[in-house]
This record gives structure tokens, sequence and C-alpha cells, in this order.
């Protein structure tokens, strides 16, 4: 998999980009050369000046997938859930790092206890399925089964990936879940499904 970012065209037409490269493993590709690259502008071949590839040293993570299993769910929008948390455990480095999978309706449940095991955890996203309603209180908050209590019995840089296709059928209170975050030392990274991020997931991604 090859991933531009940070793009600058401000030297037109020498236009410079950062990538990562990753084969099919999740390993960092290196000894790229200007060879291995195509690129066009409409159509037109363009000539690849300078190709650098800095080493990649992931930083181990403690990450909690908190997957939405509510009604609305059922379908094309839970399997594009599961597909994605599939290719977050398969990618992960081997460096240490953790995964858990929660889910959350009506209430959380707890999928996968924080753990490196990957068919474990390939096995706790394909047994997915939908129900119920969806409250974002329980899913952030529970004290056993919330992905923020849960994000605190891991070892390393506490990380939460909550995706969601729906607004809280509850009304959570984003500054307790954001306290509760600070409190954890956990990021969260919000992935919405088909609608734009209500403001209440906005408030708790950035303030997190």
């Amino acid at each position: 998999a090859l991933t531009l970012l940070n793009v600058d065209p401000s030297g037109f037409p020498l236009v410079e980009s950062e990538f990562y490269a990753f084969d099919a493993a999740g390993d960092q590709i290196t000894g790229l050369t200007p060879n291995d690259f195509t690129v066009t502008e409409r159509g037109i071949d363009r000539r690849v000046v300078s190709v650098t590839c800095a080493e990649y040293d992931p930083v181990p993570i403690s990450s909690v997938l908190a997957i939405d299993v509510s009604g609305s769910m059922e379908g094309g929008h839970l399997e594009m859930a599961k597909l994605a948390a599939r290719l977050w455990v398969e990618t992960l480095p081997q460096n240490g790092s953790q995964v858990a999978v929660t889910s959350f309706a009506g209430e959380s449940f707890l999928e996968q206890a924080m753990t490196e095991d990957r068919p474990a955890l390939l096995a706790a996203i394909d047994g997915l399925t939908a129900q119920g309603d969806t409250k974002y209180g329980p899913a952030f908050l529970d004290p056993l089964t919330g992905a923020l209590p849960v994000a605190g019995t891991g070892r390393h840089r506490r990380v939460v990936v909550f995706l969601s296709d729906g607004e809280p059928t509850d009304d959570p209170s984003e500054n307790w879940i954001v306290q509760k975050a600070q409190e954890v030392g956990a990021e969260v990274y919000c992935v919405m499904l088909g609608i734009p991020a209500p403001v209440k997931v906005r408030t708790i991604a950035e303030q997190s």
C-alpha cells in the first residue's frame, strides 16, 4: 500500500510529497528508487526526480476499536466497519502494540480484552452482529466495557477509534467523556459512516 501525504506544490513545476509504502504484511518497503514510481498528470507522464526512504520506527500503541452494532448498522455499514477493523488489526506493527475490541448499541460489550493475539481479535470482529439503539454514554464510559476504561488497561500510548453511523439516542455529556479520556490518557479518533460527524463527536475528538 502506498499513501501520499503533505503534497507540496509551492515549487511548481517541481512537486514534493511524503509517502508511506508498506507490503501486504504491513512491513515498510525500503530501498525504493525513482524507477519504482510512475507519476502522471492529466494522462501525461512526469519524471520522478528523486526518492528518499527514511526508516520507519512506529511507536507501540494500545488501541480500542469501539464499533457501533446498533440496528442502523445492519448490512453495509457494519461490514464496512468490520473491514476497517480487520485491516487495523492485520496491519498493526508487531512491536508490542495491543488492540481491544468493544461494541455498543443500547449498552456496551467487551468483545476482546487488550491483547496482541491477532487471531483472537479477528474472531471477535467477525462475530459482531447488529441490534438495538445507539447510546454513546455506555460506549465510552461503562466502567467495565466502555472504550475509555478499557483503553486504560493498555500498556502503551492509548488510542480509541470510535466507529458509528448514527446520532446517539441518549444524551451523553461530551464533557464527561473528554474528562475520562484525559484521565486515562487516551486520544479519541471518530469515524462516521454515511453521515457528517455530529457536534458531540467532533468535540470529543478535538478535545481529547
